[in-house]
């Protein structure tokens, strides 16, 4: 089932509530609901693989969003049903790293779980993986484009470049807190393609080119807001949040712009060796085919957090 929040919202609330009637009455035993719009198979792999008890007889929803599937949970506890067998899967973002994280984790319940990085993306990120992708959809061998990717000087300018903008991004995330009835600018998903260089990675121009087009957007749409006064909170913010995002500044960034990057990165070494009359590497290196590789690949270890969380209650489901 996939819907639109706009178009919902454009229907009106008695749409939405035959939506969500719609999950609920569900009859499978175990019921999911995710944020990823037109990714429940690749859910369903995962929580299969995480949770290897579970056999087809559970059902995936993707909500739209995390605020989906936060008002499917709304719903859902106040409504005659059987609670215990839902569950809810929203990205970390920047909730993880809330002062009152552990307050927002507890107002939910045990059935309601953020990742505890910045998206589900972030987890795909392994590079002996990708280059088994290269091997097999590229003819890749070491000799050729593998010895070429020098995987630490990417992963360190991501962080370094990278990692500036999402904290910057982190620091807008709390303008409201301070500044009453301001907009906040769109960031995140914009600035994908305009933070990278030639060769797939940030830099320090692009990632300032990003941090100008955000500050200067925020004043195009809140004219009344005076800029010293920003500037001034802006600097102590980001002073304030800035020990607190870098403990673990990989695990902060969007793993969307690290796929794109990475993806973008190996094109680019890849084209090198290609115009070194390399004639063996004949396939294009695709951002879609990686993705589904990498989620084929994905260590389930990694989610031992969800594991621990979740596996006890799913197991009294399947009783």
């Amino acid at each position: 089932m996939k819907w639109s929040k706009d178009k919902l919202e454009f229907v009106g609330r008695e749409n939405k509530i035959h939506i969500y009637n719609r999950c609920i009455m569900c009859r499978s035993p175990i019921v999911f609901f995710v944020e990823d719009t037109r990714k429940e198979g690749e859910y369903e792999f995962l929580f299969k693989s995480i949770f290897t008890t579970l056999d087809n007889n559970f059902k995936v929803f993707s909500m739209d969003g995390k605020q989906g599937v936060i008002e499917i949970y709304q719903y859902i506890k106040k409504a005659s049903v059987k609670r215990e067998k839902y569950f809810y899967l929203v990205d970390g973002d920047f909730d993880i790293l809330q002062n009152n994280y552990s307050e927002i984790c507890g107002s939910y319940g045990n059935n309601f779980c953020f990742l505890e990085r910045y998206d589900i993306e972030n987890y795909l990120i392994d590079y002996r993986q990708v280059d088994n992708y290269l091997r097999i959809n590229c003819n890749a061998t070491n000799d050729v484009l593998l010895n070429s990717i020098n995987y630490n000087e990417w992963e360190n300018r991501t962080k370094v470049f990278f990692g500036e903008l999402f904290l910057l991004f982190f620091v807008v995330s709390q303008i409201k807190d301070k500044f009453v009835n301001c907009r906040t600018p769109e960031t995140v998903g914009k600035y994908i393609d305009l933070s990278l260089d030639e060769d797939g990675m940030p830099s320090d121009k692009t990632v300032s080119k990003c941090k100008n087009s955000i500050i200067g957007e925020f004043f195009d749409i809140n004219t009344g807001v005076d800029n010293s006064g920003f500037e001034n909170w802006f600097r102590i913010k980001k002073k304030e949040l800035s020990k607190m995002f870098h403990l673990k500044t990989f695990h902060n960034i969007s793993g969307k712009y690290l796929l794109h990057s990475l993806e973008k990165y190996i094109r680019s070494i890849k084209c090198k060796c290609s115009d070194n009359e390399v004639s063996n590497l004949k396939r294009k290196i695709n951002g879609d085919e990686l993705r589904r590789f990498l989620i084929l690949s994905i260590d389930p270890n990694k989610f031992e957090f969800l594991f621990n969380k979740w596996n006890k209650a799913i197991q009294n489901l399947l009783q």
